[in-house]
């Protein structure tokens, strides 16, 4: 995959910006300055890669952030493979903040997936752990 220059002068793309920033915590100018477009299919194996695999909790959620981007341009096969990644990251991403985009994409994407995230997430905590009951899992794990 080539990246695509998007900066005035041609130097980078706008993946490798987004991979080299340096965030702080409560960065909001991040959006505008880092997830520039053209944001498209191309870019999706690059974004998941950054979505489980960056330390910095910021790059997982604009990564997130920008998958949810693609939800009315992405192909059929695009799209089951973004669903697929979010919801990995809705389950096992440590941080709240990506979690909580990661919902938004998936909403996005599909408002369907939310509820059989779910619904699939209930029957697995009442099939794996006879101790802990699902309601009770999804108020904590939502606050």
């Amino acid at each position: 995959m080539t990246p695509r220059n998007t900066d005035t002068d041609g130097s980078r793309s706008w993946l490798e910006r987004l991979d080299d920033a340096d965030f702080s915590e409560g960065d909001e100018q991040i959006d505008a300055a880092v997830l520039e477009p053209p944001i498209d299919e191309a870019d999706i194996p690059e974004l998941c890669r950054l979505l489980h695999t960056d330390e910095r909790p910021e790059i997982r959620r604009n990564a997130a952030k920008a998958l949810g981007s693609l939800a009315r341009s992405t192909q059929e096969y695009g799209a089951a493979r973004i669903l697929d990644e979010l919801t990995k990251a809705v389950l096992k991403d440590g941080n709240e903040t990506v979690r909580a985009e990661a919902i938004n994409a998936l909403y996005l994407h599909d408002r369907g997936q939310i509820d059989r995230l779910a619904e699939t997430s209930c029957e697995a905590i009442g099939r794996d752990r006879d101790d802990i009951d699902p309601e009770a899992f999804f108020l904590q794990w939502l606050a």
